[in-house]
């Protein structure tokens, strides 16, 4: 599994850095603001080797033109997405190779048409868990979780609050509202 980290961007909000096993380099998600990535690869001596993009909104977009100044490296998002700087269009069942590891894509849309979530399914007899890295930015569980899934085990499952006001209520009703497959 990654090492997730929440890097503080804008007033209320976090630019999430997945690790690799070795924690030499990092995928960003979703950074709005480049400045606050630049200053966590500095201080950690960390590359950053992707991005990850949910939707096109520029809290989730405006960092990623300066940053793909600086490094080289693959910007995975929508294939429906208005912005245009995304060179890995993704679409619902695709998949995402990151660090050795498999990320499925599904599409999520609701916040916005384009909106995409990057989870990465648990061995069985464990239920799928989702990490949408955005509204609500910490953590919910998706539709692709096995039919075998109870919803008292998805909805008991640990969550981390956002600055966004993200109660673990609030995700355990959104999973309430979409139950497992």
């Amino acid at each position: 599994m990654f090492q997730t980290t929440p890097i503080p961007a804008f007033n209320d909000n976090y630019i999430w850095a997945l690790a690799d096993a070795s924690g030499q380099q990092i995928a960003v998600v979703d950074p709005g603001d480049a400045a606050p990535v630049q200053r966590y690869l500095k201080q950690h001596g960390l590359k950053l080797a992707a991005i990850l993009i949910t939707h096109h909104h520029a809290d989730h977009t405006g960092g990623v033109a300066e940053l793909r100044q600086a490094w080289e490296v693959p910007v995975f998002g929508p294939a429906s997405s208005p912005f245009g700087g995304i060179d890995r269009p993704l679409s619902d069942g695709d998949t995402v190779a990151l660090f050795g590891q498999t990320l499925q894509v599904r599409a999520v849309p609701g916040h916005t048409l384009d909106h995409i979530s990057y989870f990465k399914a648990a061995p069985a007899p464990s239920c799928s868990a989702a990490i949408r890295f955005s509204s609500p930015a910490a953590a919910a569980c998706s539709k692709a979780a096995p039919p075998r899934c109870s919803r008292r085990w998805i909805t008991s499952a640990p969550c981390r609050t956002t600055r966004k006001s993200i109660a673990p209520t609030n995700i355990r009703y959104r999973i309430w509202l979409s139950p497992p497959r």
